[in-house]
């Protein structure tokens, strides 16, 4: 995950200490950086089925957005894939879809990465 950086970092660092750590946090479980980004890792408990079982469903809904709906969701991001209790894939935010058309899309959308 890229952090925001070294204080995000600190704080993390801070709450991952013994009794200082809430629940319901990610874990930080290391950091580093390179010459642009800071950067966290987390410790999930997902399994690689798991994780497998999400992005078939996120490639699921796109096929379907794409060739029956004719719709790019053009915002795919972690941000946007919420998973409900079952753990099935909600696709949200759909403020920059467009439907497909027969031209080129000359309009950036997005997040843009820093």
């Amino acid at each position: 995950m890229i952090s925001d950086g070294p204080l995000e970092i600190h704080v993390l660092d801070y709450l991952r200490c013994g009794k200082l750590k809430p629940p319901n946090i990610v874990e930080m479980t290391d950091f580093f950086e390179d010459h642009i980004n800071y950067y966290i890792e987390i410790r999930t408990n997902m399994e690689e089925s798991e994780c497998k079982n999400i992005f078939l469903q996120v490639v699921d809904v796109l096929h379907h957005l794409h060739t029956k709906a004719l719709v790019v969701h053009r915002d795919i991001k972690d941000e946007n894939i919420i998973l409900d209790s079952d753990s099935k894939v909600k696709l949200a935010n759909f403020g920059d879809a467009a439907y497909i058309k027969n031209c080129p899309f000359d309009i950036f959308v997005g997040t843009i990465a820093c």
